[in-house]
């Protein structure tokens, strides 16, 4: 997904302040532990981030 790409900004204005590094940021966070991450959103409407991590037995 685009959004998650490394200083990437969805929207043109500068009303919203932002440097594109949050969400890659978490991306790679996830991905570093096994786990993935994803988006799902409508236009108009709110979005829904969501991120999976595998479940690790105790040692």
């Amino acid at each position: 997904m685009k959004i998650f790409e490394f200083m990437v900004r969805l929207h043109s204005d500068d009303s919203i302040a932002s440097t594109g590094k949050g969400l890659s940021s978490c991306k790679r966070i996830v991905e570093m532990h096994g786990g993935s991450i994803g988006a799902e959103s409508a236009s108009g409407k709110r979005s829904t981030f969501y991120f999976t991590l595998p479940i690790i037995d105790k040692l």
